[in-house]
């Protein structure tokens, strides 16, 4: 898994070489890469003894999953620059101020469509179907 993170992050900072390389980066990386499993459904690829990753992400579609996370990034940077000044509470007494948090609201309140929008029509390309029943002789779609 960490192969995959390191060659998307080089794919990111390749196509805008002013994302700083930091957790940040490494959040946004993440968050892509579980949409991307959860929303294609191939976390049912997954094996829990070993760390298959390399089957559950192909090589082909991580420049695209670079992509979502450079428009991820605009899209934050977007939310926070517009909210940084924007002051969410205030109390006289103890003249207290808090500021929006806009990275966090937006990471955790974005739908798959508006994250994978620009590469949604090939990310659908990898979607699995579903697997309700599976036992030896057969299996349900």
């Amino acid at each position: 898994m960490e192969d995959i993170k390191q060659r998307i992050k080089d794919y990111v900072q390749t196509m805008k070489p002013d994302i700083v390389d930091d957790n940040y980066l490494d959040l946004m990386i993440d968050d892509v890469i579980s949409r991307f499993i959860i929303y294609t459904n191939r976390f049912q690829l997954l094996d829990e003894e070993e760390d298959n990753y390399e089957e559950v992400i192909p090589t082909i579609i991580e420049t695209t999953l670079a992509k979502v996370v450079v428009q991820v990034h605009k899209s934050v940077k977007s939310v926070v620059d517009s909210d940084t000044n924007r002051i969410r509470s205030m109390s006289d007494g103890q003249q207290s101020v808090s500021y929006g948090e806009g990275v966090q609201e937006f990471l955790s309140s974005a739908s798959d469509a508006e994250v994978f929008a620009s590469a949604k029509g090939l990310i659908i390309k990898f979607r699995m179907p579903t697997v309700v029943k599976s036992d030896e002789n057969s299996t349900v779609f």
